[in-house]
């Protein structure tokens, strides 16, 4: 599903913003390149026709960002002190 652009409404000219350093290079007809510097602030489409950069959907974009319990877990579990006991 190809996304419409919020200012001018054309859905042909916009592309997904692709940042970090990319192993090979992406298709022009999906994806622009963003720079190497990776935000969680970042736009993640640009439309190529009036050269606006907006967001995907509020709602998808808090799912993104969204960390389950046990994520957590496995992020903050803490590892055994080899040292403990002597």
């Amino acid at each position: 599903m190809r996304r419409k652009c919020p200012k001018c409404l054309s859905n042909a000219d916009v592309r997904i913003i692709l940042r970090g350093m990319p192993m090979e290079e992406p298709d022009p007809n999906i994806y622009v390149l963003g720079g190497c510097i990776v935000s969680d602030d970042a736009e993640d489409y640009v439309c190529l026709k009036c050269e606006y950069a907006f967001y995907t959907h509020k709602k998808e974009r808090m799912l993104r960002f969204m960390v389950t319990p046990d994520a957590i877990k496995v992020i903050y579990t803490p590892k055994p002190d080899p040292w403990q006991g002597y």
